[in-house]
């Protein structure tokens, strides 16, 4: 029968393949019978006589010793092919053990996809058999170095089309692939990636993560943070500070070691470099279960959501049946609401969707702790995780949504307090600006970008400097926006904006930035607003820095804080780094001083009466702060620099 079905394939002009099923099982049972069957296959014209090893249960050895006597049998490797189960796991080691003995072809599904649990992995298979050796110099397999850098891609394609949640684990294209934890792993990884890294990720179109917790290390926090794009110096007290936080925020039940975006979120905000893209004001999900029309009992869900949006107030309103009139449930329908009606930010989230959705009970009892875990995706293929922690599952799935402004701690809330209403955050006078105006030559309608505005101390002076101009002021703390607002209301030529010094919209021929480019850097800062200013444009700034090569210790000890600061030569050249050239230097005036501190002393003297514990640390190291200006003043400074793009 095998030998005459064979035969009629070949009168047809097809090529014939015999998958000779339960062949390794047979052949132990019966050697001669096995091989009397698949050389009547061979000698019939079989194109590929193919070896199965039908139920799983062979091993590696036996199946590289089996193919072996095949081949020795008489049946040549280049038309032996194999066909593995992975029941003990094993499918891709016994695929190769084939290959090792000279079968050469390989039969195998993407993402091991197969009955029980499952065929060869060519997701696996494919990588190995191009980078590996002795198969990367011996065989071609038909897929090239460029097309392999999309098998992640594919991957993760083909679990969206059948809806499967993607294996984290799996070699190659699973998230955690090429993950490194432990900050001895990290460190390494910065020094030669070969240490934990059989390949580079990219050769496969994966990434490298370095998943945080509250036991990472230095050198692990900084690599995970360079990944998102947030360079930190070694020793900034910053990365102190996010380790605090998320071993804050794992003690109240959350995990970023899986939630990748959810640490970057938690990083931008510490280091106050989130932007601010929009606001929710409030949400309300209601859940009906009712008999419908054919007599069911069915569940509804019904989610209203109220952003602010450019500060405006957009009201949507979403239901969780999807487009089959399925019911998908309450976070569903609060998603769908959330991103229904964000104004400009709509179509960036056109191609996003929920992969999976994971909840976790961190307390028991009916009081628990909900924790919930969603990965999302966007039509790149491009994957991460996000996590929210509440007694209430919806909550907490919404946060993972819209992460939102946190509650602020004591210490932030007293800052505030002896913040609120003074007339500049930082040293200044209106003469920098007019000088600032002075080294060079703007347009008489000039565009005027004033970055961390604070107040608005200083949008006064840039009006008076340049009369017809237009200054757009921006601040991320909505407070601050709110008096500059006030104090500009009936000015048609002042334009107020909530938004981070980090991502400034729109071009302008002058940015000014009193006191703040520390938060990123000088060489960041301007690295950043390079793309946001004209042909032409400069920018105008003014950062700590020390005065004498050898400050006193009260001195250094004001500004631990700050390690980076450094002296007018070393400001210089983070302006070089950045690609810009220094137009002019000056430092601030002593009254440029007094204008910052002498209010602040006011206002700690009326707040000092009844200050509670928080209030009052906050005034006593603000008192400190001035006492540190008065007695040493003259070895450090602020330094004002114009500089422009070369």
């Amino acid at each position: 029968m095998i030998k005459d079905s064979i035969q009629e394939i070949v009168k047809k002009n097809k090529e014939p393949i015999f998958d000779a099923e339960h062949f390794f099982d047979g052949y132990k049972a019966n050697p001669d019978y096995a091989l009397e069957a698949i050389r009547a296959a061979y000698e019939a014209g079989a194109r590929w006589i193919v070896l199965c090893d039908t139920n799983g249960g062979t091993l590696p050895e036996e199946i590289g010793r089996i193919t072996r006597d095949v081949i020795a049998a008489g049946i040549p490797g280049d038309r032996l092919g194999i066909h593995t189960h992975d029941d003990t796991e094993n499918a891709v080691a016994c695929t190769l053990a084939a290959v090792d003995a000279g079968a050469r072809q390989i039969q195998g599904t993407l993402n091991g996809l197969g009955e029980r649990c499952g065929n060869a992995n060519l997701t696996t298979l494919i990588p190995i058999l191009l980078l590996k050796e002795p198969y990367a110099s011996r065989f071609e397999i038909g897929v090239s170095r460029d097309a392999l850098r999309g098998l992640t891609r594919t991957s993760r394609m083909l679990d969206e089309i059948l809806n499967r949640v993607p294996m984290k684990q799996a070699g190659f294209v699973g998230s955690s692939a090429f993950a490194h934890k432990a900050g001895l792993h990290a460190s390494a990884i910065a020094k030669d990636p070969s240490t934990y890294e059989h390949i580079d990720p990219a050769l496969v179109g994966n990434t490298r993560v370095i998943p945080m917790s509250n036991q990472a290390g230095q050198s692990n926090l900084r690599k995970r943070l360079s990944d998102a794009g947030l360079a930190v110096a070694k020793g900034d007290p910053a990365l102190g500070r996010i380790l605090e936080v998320v071993k804050d925020r794992e003690a109240q039940g959350y995990a970023y070691d899986t939630a990748q975006a959810s640490f970057e979120l938690l990083a931008r905000d510490v280091m106050d470099q989130l932007p601010h893209l929009f606001e929710v004001e409030r949400y309300r999900v209601t859940v009906e279960r009712r008999r419908n029309a054919e007599g069911r009992m069915v569940s509804l869900s019904e989610a209203v959501v109220v952003v602010d949006v450019d500060e405006e107030k957009r009201l949507s309103v979403s239901e969780s049946l999807d487009e089959d009139g399925a019911d998908r449930g309450p976070v569903n329908a609060l998603s769908k609401a959330l991103v229904k009606d964000l104004g400009k930010y709509s179509s960036l989230l056109d191609d996003m969707r929920l992969v999976d959705f994971k909840v976790r009970i961190t307390q028991g009892g009916t009081e628990a702790t909900t924790r919930v875990i969603i990965d999302s995706e966007d039509g790149q293929g491009r994957r991460w995780s996000t996590v929210g922690v509440s007694a209430n599952i919806l909550d907490a799935s919404f946060e993972e949504i819209d992460p939102g402004p946190r509650p602020m701690t004591d210490d932030i809330t007293a800052f505030f307090t002896l913040h609120r209403d003074l007339p500049r955050e930082g040293p200044g006078e209106p003469s920098d600006v007019n000088w600032a105006v002075e080294q060079v030559d703007l347009p008489a309608r000039a565009e005027i970008a004033d970055v961390a505005c604070g107040p608005g101390s200083d949008i006064g002076a840039l009006r008076a400097a340049i009369p017809q101009g237009h200054v757009t002021a921006l601040d991320k703390t909505a407070h601050f926006v709110d008096t500059a607002r006030g104090r500009f209301v009936a000015d048609g030529n002042v334009t107020l904006l909530r938004a981070d010094m980090a991502a400034i919209a729109n071009e302008y021929d002058l940015i000014w930035c009193a006191g703040a480019v520390y938060f990123l850097g000088v060489t960041e800062a301007l690295t950043r607003w390079r793309k946001s200013l004209r042909a032409g444009g400069v920018v105008a700034f003014s950062e700590p820095c020390w005065l004498t090569d050898t400050p006193s210790e009260d001195a250094r000890a004001q500004w631990a804080d700050y390690p980076a600061m450094s002296d007018p030569d070393g400001i210089a050249e983070r302006v070089r780094a950045a690609g810009y050239e220094v137009v002019a230097t000056r430092v601030l005036s002593e009254e440029a001083w007094e204008n910052y501190y002498t209010p602040l002393e006011a206002r700690i003297e009326k707040l000092r009466p009844g200050a509670d514990d928080a209030l009052a640390q906050v005034l006593d190291a603000t008192e400190a702060e001035i006492a540190c200006w008065r007695a040493h003043g003259d070895e450090f400074g602020y330094m004002l620099t114009v500089a422009r793009p070369v």
